[in-house]
């Protein structure tokens, strides 16, 4: 049996949400021999029936005393309790983390670092949390059998920061939602006849800002697609004016139709400083789009030659690649291509072989 940290998969819209759920379906997939325990302290109302269905699966939550109480206590202490009660051979901290005391535990102890973003960019953290980051991280690289780095980029950090040895991780890239990889039409509602798409949490490392200067100076508008944050006030004022010129569309469709919305755009605009991964980015490799990327060198790491790089600080070298894809459709036909035939590396058939190697089943 296998047992996963996943309070993300049932509490979390994006992010380590995704990377969590998608993961889960890959393993109840492709693993149709091995049972599976997903550890959730809490529940969303959207993510209440996920994995309800599934065989050989068991969901487990607190149920009484302090766990029910704190939920984040039950995950670092109570959560071990319930592991040691099952027939668990496996552990899995999906999300960076590791049950306190599990060292002592038996099972094979796996956990999945997602970046170290805190460390490269703390200005972006508050302090409180960079040291819960840091703690949480150095336990769980010090006490896992295996540490899964979701990047080329990931993994060198963590031999950079926490002087991890090589031979103790493997670098396993992710899958998307499924939505991308079966073609459907969904209405979405009324979008622009053509258009670019910004997909991700508007916070200030994604330069939506930056972003938003190159937009106002095409013609080509721009559909975006995520959570507002705190920096969303910086942005505000120039982006509701682009709104009122019809160069940008703000929608909050569900997966299916993101999807849509993504096959159907021009290009795809990841502006980001730093990722672990980018998710966005494999998203576009399936539904058949070019990417205008950040710098990152993950970023680079995913898409290679079918995404437009940039520093997304440079507003005029955005500017440059936002209309250069925008009006050149060759460029964007070869881009494509590319990315349909990159994607093979990211399907979950080809990331369970690396998988059911790190669990040994």
């Amino acid at each position: 049996m296998i047992g996963f940290d996943a309070k993300r998969a049932f509490n979390n819209h994006s992010g380590l949400g995704n990377y969590s759920r998608d993961h889960l379906r890959l393993c109840h997939s492709h693993f149709p021999e091995v049972p599976l325990c997903l550890f959730t302290p809490t529940k969303k109302a959207d993510y209440a029936n996920f994995a309800s269905d599934w065989e050989r699966t068991e969901v487990v939550m607190p149920q009484r005393g302090f766990g029910k109480i704190s939920p984040s206590w039950w995950r670092s202490f109570g959560m071990l309790s319930e592991l040691r009660r099952r027939d668990v051979d496996v552990f899995h901290g999906m999300s960076a983390s590791l049950p306190s005391g599990i060292g002592r535990w038996n099972g094979k102890k796996v956990v999945t670092i997602h970046d170290l973003i805190f460390e490269k960019f703390p200005r972006w953290y508050k302090r409180a949390d960079r040291i819960i980051h840091r703690r949480k991280v150095q336990h769980a690289v010090a006490v896992a059998d295996v540490i899964v780095a979701i990047s080329q980029e990931t993994a060198d950090d963590l031999v950079r920061f926490y002087q991890v040895k090589t031979d103790k991780i493997r670098v396993i890239y992710q899958s998307c939602h499924p939505a991308f990889r079966i073609v459907s039409s969904i209405n979405v509602g009324s979008l622009p006849e053509a258009y670019a798409l910004y997909v991700g949490t508007i916070e200030e490392r994604k330069h939506l800002k930056e972003l938003l200067e190159a937009v106002a100076v095409s013609d080509l508008p721009l559909v975006v697609v995520g959570r507002k944050t705190a920096y969303f006030k910086q942005i505000g004022e120039r982006f509701e004016a682009l709104e009122r010129q019809g160069k940008v569309v703000y929608i909050q469709p569900d997966m299916s139709g993101l999807a849509e919305v993504m096959r159907n755009a021009h290009f795809v605009c990841y502006p980001s400083q730093s990722e672990g991964f980018g998710i966005p980015m494999v998203e576009a490799m399936f539904s058949g789009v070019p990417v205008l990327a950040g710098n990152s060198p993950c970023l680079r790491e995913v898409s290679g030659d079918a995404a437009i790089y940039v520093n997304p600080l440079d507003v005029d070298a955005m500017t440059e690649a936002y209309q250069r894809l925008a009006n050149d459709a060759t460029l964007r036909a070869q881009m494509a291509e590319i990315a349909r035939s990159r994607r093979e590396m990211f399907t979950p058939e080809y990331l369970a072989v690396q998988w059911r190697a790190v669990y040994g089943v």
